[in-house]
């Protein structure tokens, strides 16, 4: 799609943000295992029940 505008450090700003989030995540994982297992728990949960009730085929 084609835009009437550029976006100021468009490949940047995103990366840096990206990265930012890896190193909470890793930071989460090292400091507290506990709530890291808690949270992938719940983030397989939720890809299961997105998974057992099809709605990725509608």
């Amino acid at each position: 799609m084609a835009r009437p505008y550029r976006t100021p450090f468009y490949p940047v700003f995103p990366l840096i943000a990206l990265a930012g989030a890896v190193v909470a995540l890793g930071a989460m994982t090292w400091f507290n295992p506990l709530i890291a297992l808690i949270y992938a728990g719940v983030l397989a949960a939720g890809y299961a029940h997105y998974h057992w009730r099809g709605r990725h085929l509608s």
